[in-house]
């Protein structure tokens, strides 16, 4: 049985009158760039970026030995339970991109499963960030398709919004634009704000074009870690620390 359309289709009950957006494009980063920062662990750029530019430990590989996860950030708010706009953006990415959901950390349902990130594949989508659930978890190994997940869930939600794309978001904790780099591996994953892309990026390649390697290198790693031990012992005498020897 077909729905009633109403008279007017602007009126829709509650529905609210703001989250209901889209935009169409960003300027995206040199994928030069990208590839040099691809060639970098996680943690060389969470260094870099610092905690506020790194997600939190809510989310996790959806399956073991996962791809590296990098490219370029589409963003995607959803009203928590909906999915109509992971279905839209999948649509509109372009290669290279990794879309990050910001759905509010929602898991009773999911925000999609093996369709869709198939056809996220076939668009060039280097892989998915999502502050919710998905499903389908085997045919998304079966493709590499890297994705960051909060949960894994069979069920979907309604198709209805609102939502909105290429807007600022919070994902697990940290703020992602359109056009930000993202990075993510085993240890977790990380955003470079647009604003810094520039910045880390030499900062990265100054590290790799340091001086040759010192050949006393190891002695002095050791001395380096007396001086720390030395430091955390003077510490705890200074605060008083009791020592036990044996219970």
């Amino acid at each position: 049985m077909a729905l009633p359309v109403a008279k007017n289709p602007g009126w829709d009950g509650s529905f609210p009158m703001l989250g209901f957006r889209i935009v169409n494009d960003f300027d995206r980063v040199d994928p030069a760039i990208i590839n040099d920062i691809a060639s970098f662990e996680v943690t060389d750029v969470a260094d870099l970026v610092g905690a506020l530019y790194t997600t939190n430990g809510s989310l996790q590989s959806a399956y073991a030995d996962m791809p590296k996860l990098i490219g370029t950030a589409f963003t995607v708010k959803c009203t928590p339970g909906d999915t109509i706009m992971v279905k839209k953006a999948v649509e509109m990415a372009q290669p290279g991109d990794v879309i990050v959901v910001d759905a509010r950390g929602y898991t009773d349902t999911c925000l999609g499963g093996g369709n869709i990130a198939v056809a996220a594949q076939k668009a060039g989508v280097t892989g998915m960030v999502l502050d919710g659930a998905w499903r389908d978890i085997a045919e998304v190994e079966k493709i590499q398709m890297p994705i960051f997940l909060k949960a894994v869930q069979p069920v979907t939600g309604p198709k209805r919004g609102p939502g909105e794309i290429n807007t600022p978001i919070c994902c697990a904790g940290a703020i992602v634009e359109a056009g930000d780099i993202i990075v993510g591996d085993r240890e977790g994953v990380v955003v470079i704000p647009r604003r810094a892309i520039k910045a880390v990026h030499e900062k990265l390649m100054a590290k790799r074009s340091a001086k040759p390697a010192d050949p006393d290198a190891k002695a002095k790693k050791q001395q380096l870690e007396l001086e720390r031990r030395a430091y955390i012992d003077a510490l705890m005498t200074a605060r008083g620390a009791e020592i036990v020897e044996k219970l």
